[in-house]
């Protein structure tokens, strides 16, 4: 595993061999150009490895409501070897509109929307270990 990578929107890290973290900056506009910026650094640091990915927006984040409209992981060709997708809204206002945008958008693999951290990791520690298990023939 590497070394975290920031970018102006966003710290990722490894949190297991199959496990990225994103942490959004407090404070900024996280709107389509971010979120795009962020996949890119994402996809980079993942390369062909299949992961879960923990997803944490804090409370002092602006959300564009556009985003909500926009299937994000589609227009950026993001969905390859995902087998999990946590997300931790800290603010009601942003559970909100990632759970209107999670209805709108459903995603080939596992994901849900959670306000508590360690419940997020939990499932996606879950997610990840069925995912990855190997097939018993």
């Amino acid at each position: 595993m590497s070394e975290p990578v920031q970018t102006r929107w966003a710290t990722l890290s490894w949190l297991g061999p199959n496990e990225i973290k994103i942490d959004f900056t407090p404070g900024i506009m996280l709107d389509a150009a971010a979120i795009a910026e962020v996949i890119g650094a994402r996809k980079r640091m993942q390369g062909d490895r299949s992961v879960g990915l923990m997803l944490i927006v804090p409370a002092e984040t602006e959300l564009d409501l556009a985003i909500v409209g926009m299937d994000h992981l589609k227009v950026n060709q993001a969905t390859d070897n995902l087998v999990g997708f946590a997300v931790v809204a800290r603010s009601s206002i942003a559970e909100v509109l990632l759970r209107l945008n999670k209805a709108y958008f459903p995603t080939p693999f596992a994901a849900e929307i959670f306000t508590c951290d360690q419940e997020a990791r939990k499932w996606l520690g879950e997610q990840v270990a069925q995912a990855l298990r190997p097939l018993v023939g």
